[in-house]
């Protein structure tokens, strides 16, 4: 079984077994799971420690960006058809898109379409996603002015930032983009 095979299948195993979250999450962002490549000194290393701590605060952070930017989020729990949507990122394995958010998104991209389809050039299409990228970042930002812990606004908006590349890379390579 490969590696990531097996880290695939004890985070499913954790997450039904009703591990708390923030734990499957640091597991999959540190890969802890996974072998030491060094093959070797003490394990886990002080480097990786200080990885699973950061990877539990960005949980909360990204839970505590939720309930501010989406509160109705608790009365709206379906998840999109997984043929139509399905991501392997740590993120939104642990606070998957709900079925009113895809729907959001499509309606958004169909909006879009017969501007596209009079021929956006490249640097069109790049403006258009920087505009709706920093209106993200912008949002994660405001987020912890909004919960009164603005010391948190540059971490909030570099974690967008850094979510978002990941998510577009994601997209791109299952050829959703």
């Amino acid at each position: 079984m490969s590696p990531e095979k097996f880290e695939r299948e004890v985070l499913d195993a954790m997450r039904n077994a009703g591990t708390p979250p923030q734990i499957v999450y640091a597991l999959a962002e540190t890969g802890l799971l996974r072998p030491d490549p060094a093959g070797g000194g003490p394990w886990p290393s002080r480097k990786l420690l200080d990885q699973w701590d950061a990877a539990i605060d960005r949980y909360f952070v990204l839970m505590a960006i939720d309930e501010v930017l989406s509160p109705e989020r608790i009365a709206e729990k379906a998840s999109p058809d997984a043929r139509a949507w399905n991501s392997e990122l740590p993120e939104l394995q642990v606070r998957p898109l709900t079925g009113e958010e895809h729907k959001q998104v499509v309606e958004c991209l169909n909006a879009i379409a017969p501007a596209q389809a009079r021929g956006m050039t490249v640097i069109a299409r790049s403006e258009l996603a920087a505009a709706i990228f920093a209106h993200a970042c912008s949002s994660a930002y405001g987020s912890a002015e909004t919960q009164g812990v603005p010391a948190q606004g540059p971490e909030r908006y570099a974690h967008t930032e850094d979510f978002i590349l990941r998510r577009a890379r994601e997209l791109y390579a299952q050829g959703r983009a």
